[in-house]
């Protein structure tokens, strides 16, 4: 569809190490947490989370092992519309 997006199920618990500038999770049901700099950030059922991803400091963990979701990578550099 466009140029610069991924879409990944957390199905799987493999490690997405491509680089992109964005992403937007949602969480469907469980928990993960985000390490942004300083800070956690726990994303829980039913919630969103758009952040740059500069700010993660490593791989999201999950916290009930049950964790269903999806995250929308974007790279704003090669991102364009066909």
């Amino acid at each position: 569809m466009f140029s610069g997006v991924f879409l990944k199920k957390w199905d799987t618990e493999k490690l997405f190490t491509d680089c992109y500038d964005y992403e937007i999770s949602f969480c469907k049901t469980g928990q993960k947490i985000y390490p942004m700099q300083k800070e956690c950030v726990k994303l829980s059922s039913q919630q969103m989370l758009i952040h740059p991803r500069f700010m993660q400091t490593s791989q999201p963990c999950c916290m009930t092992g049950r964790e269903e979701g999806i995250s929308l990578f974007l790279n704003t550099v090669s991102a364009e519309i066909p």
